[in-house]
């Protein structure tokens, strides 16, 4: 008889590292790019060869019920602050992303005058923990890192 193979269905695309974090939560980081440094409950990955990716892990244990809603909130004491020059691409629900998902993209400028465009993913993966991934990327580089952003997601596991 032939056995079945014992790869995992889940599999990292090449030159990927699965970061094992110490709070619990895992997710795949792409070739060259490592935790960078900690801000409260704020994870910051980058990349090494200066590609200007950059991935924050956020998570919390008092989750908002409507990710779409709290995304909108946050949005009103961000534009033009946080994020100068601010343009909303989308607030979206995500279906079929752990409990409740909504995406934020936009585009802005840094502090330095760096354009940038952002995606954020907040989710709700029970009644006590809830996480936010964001990606940053430049515009001219969005879509060639699309692919990367959704391995992300799709390899993602909460505590």
């Amino acid at each position: 008889p032939t056995k079945a193979s014992s790869k995992p269905a889940n599999t990292l695309p090449p030159g990927w590292t699965l970061h094992k974090d110490a709070t619990g939560f895992q997710v795949p980081l792409p070739k060259g790019m490592h935790l960078a440094r900690q801000r409260g409950t704020e994870k910051y990955f980058e990349s090494d060869a200066g590609s200007g990716l950059l991935l924050i892990i956020d998570q919390t244990d008092q989750p908002k019920p409507d990710p779409v809603a709290d995304w909108k909130n946050l949005e009103d004491g961000r534009k033009g602050r946080v994020y100068r020059n601010y343009k909303r691409i989308r607030i979206d629900a995500v279906p079929n992303y752990f409990v409740k998902a909504a995406d934020w993209e936009f585009e802005y400028t840094t502090a330095e005058g760096h354009a940038q465009h952002a995606q954020k993913r907040g989710f709700v993966v029970n009644n006590h923990q809830a996480y936010g991934i964001s990606f940053y990327t430049t515009p001219q580089e969005w879509k060639a890192n699309l692919p990367t952003l959704q391995a992300i997601y799709k390899g993602f596991k909460p505590a």
